[in-house]
Parts: C-alpha cells; structure tokens; sequence
C-alpha cells in the first residue's frame, strides 16, 4: 500500500512505481461509478477503449495543489498515447471553483471534473487527498499512488505509458 508523504515533498517515480501494481495482475473494478464532467453529467465509459489516470483532489488540499501542474503537464504527454488524465475534484462547490482555479493556474490539459457527492471515491475506496487511480484500457484497476507525485518526470511518463497505453 502506498504511504502519505505529510513533509508535503512530491514523490519521486521510482516511489511511483513500487506503488503499483504488477502490469497484468490488474484487480477489477465495478466500474459502476458516475462522476460528472464539466458541471455537466458525463460517464467514465465516454472514454472507453482509453487508459485512465484518475486523480482525486480539491481546491483546498495544499499536496493536491502542489501536483496539479505535473498532472497538467501529463494529461498533455500522453494524450495522443491513449492514455486519458482526469482530475476528479471534490469540492463541494462544485465546477465553479474548479474552473476558476484551473484559469487562474493556467492548467488547459485536464477537463473540469466534478465527484461532488464522493460517489466514485466511496466505490474506489479512497481515504485520502490525493489518490490517483489507474485503469487500464479493459477497465481493470491496475494500481494507485496515495499522496502528491512527480507526474511529469520522464520516468513516470515511461512507466504509466509501458503499463497503460493499449498495445499498438
């Protein structure tokens, strides 16, 4: 189990890796679970056949804060590797405040994604901020890292892509 960095430093890749699971030994996931998306409904099956990397933040968590342009910045990498980055926020205020601190920090790589209501961190049993969540493109939880990472570390780009990105 990955453990909470509390000096408020990210982690670095190789913490990311040992935190993951195996590639191929991915545990299932009910895959039930709605969020919404722009302020808007949306389902995560809109990105079907897509890896996903799922962070779960908010605008008031000072480690979520601290990540969120690596999260950014890796939404854009490995985009065209069909791999999908969502930052699933949980601020009850809902897509407002999200939008607003995404213009304000210049953040143009992550759409505007809403769990006001915990929803989909109650079904992933996620017990902290933040926890990043990755799926594979059939779906398949493979992993997850609890607490603030180096996103865009090269690294961490060539072990999310090696494990993630569907076969070419």
């Amino acid at each position: 189990m990955a453990r909470k960095r509390h000096d408020g430093r990210l982690q670095s890749a190789a913490v990311i890796t040992r935190q993951f699971f195996r590639c191929g030994e991915a545990a299932s996931s009910s895959g039930s679970a709605v969020y919404r998306r722009d302020g808007q409904g949306a389902i995560a099956r809109s990105v079907s056949g897509a890896a996903l990397v799922v962070n779960f933040w908010a605008t008031w968590c000072g480690p979520c804060i601290k990540e969120m342009p690596a999260l950014d910045a890796l939404a854009k990498k490995v985009e065209k590797r069909g791999i999908v980055v969502l930052a699933l926020s949980s601020d009850r205020e809902g897509a407002p405040v999200v939008r607003q601190y995404f213009d304000k920090n210049g953040l143009t790589g992550l759409p505007v994604s809403i769990d006001a209501l915990s929803k989909v961190a109650r079904t992933l049993d996620i017990v902290g901020l933040p926890t990043t969540v990755f799926f594979d493109a059939q779906g398949r939880q493979v992993g997850r890292v609890v607490g603030a990472a180096e996103w865009d570390a090269p690294a961490t780009i060539e072990f999310l892509t090696a494990c993630l990105a569907p076969a070419a």
